[in-house]
């Protein structure tokens, strides 16, 4: 594999990462604005929900959108050194680095995501969609990590190189 392919993969998987994060955060949105508004006592307009989650996935997905952009520039653009190649190996441990970026990122976030759920009155789907997320979370870095061999056959697929 070459450096500018390392690279634009590596973007490609910031990209899906923050799409993934994005939807992974929505539910925060709601519970912070569920919280704000029993705070202040108040009712919180319907189009401010609507607005700010709009806008919060409008940004999410303008930005993937850009990076993902960026990576096939990257690819059309930089000068091929063809005696960079990585072994089989080497791209099967990167593989299995990012399945466990997902799995540690999950397991900071699980926990407190529990521990939210005996405790809410008037939140519980929120709270129960969080814990989902993080769960589905941990399983795909779970799946990633142990199945290297799999997603390195399919990337390959990927790149029209079987």
């Amino acid at each position: 594999m070459v450096i500018k392919q390392i690279t634009a993969i590596t973007l490609r998987f910031l990209a899906l990462t923050l799409l993934i994060k994005l939807t992974l955060n929505i539910p925060m949105i709601l519970m912070f604005l569920s919280s704000y508004e029993s705070y202040m006592q108040q009712d919180i307009p319907i189009f401010l929900y609507v607005g700010l989650i709009a806008n919060f996935v409008i940004v999410g997905c303008i930005s993937a959108y850009l990076i993902w952009k960026v990576s096939k520039s990257i690819i059309e653009k930089a000068p091929t050194n063809t005696e960079s190649w990585m072994s089989e190996d080497n791209q099967k441990f990167l593989i299995q680095l990012g399945g466990i970026y997902f799995i540690v990122n999950a397991l900071v976030y699980l926990p407190a995501a529990i521990g939210r759920l005996p405790n809410s009155q008037h939140i519980v789907f929120e709270n129960t969609l969080s814990v989902v997320g993080w769960l589905i979370q941990l399983l795909i870095g779970i799946l990633i990590t142990t199945r290297a061999t799999h997603w390195h056959k399919l990337l390959l697929k990927l790149r029209s190189r079987t």
